[in-house]
């Protein structure tokens, strides 16, 4: 297997060409694409819109105050 780690940038219509080297030869591969989502501070924020959405959504936890919860288990820590 062999890995390569290519920075590019991607134009408006997403299109990228890539050149492999000569030590891929011709013939049927498998490629596996890997596209980082850091820098993206739009998409983090709507995820997080997204998770906040369910915040108080299960009753069980209504009357439990969360804070209160996490600081009487780090008291038990030694």
């Amino acid at each position: 297997m062999l890995t390569l780690r290519i920075q590019c940038n991607v134009p408006p219509d997403r299109t990228i060409t890539l050149k492999l080297p000569d030590q891929v030869k011709p013939g049927q591969h498998e490629l596996v694409l890997v596209v980082d989502k850091t820098g993206h501070e739009e998409d983090i924020i709507s995820d997080a819109e997204k998770l906040m959405k369910f915040s108080g959504a299960v009753p069980t936890f209504s009357g439990v105050d969360g804070v209160k919860y996490q600081r009487s288990l780090r008291d038990e820590w030694p």
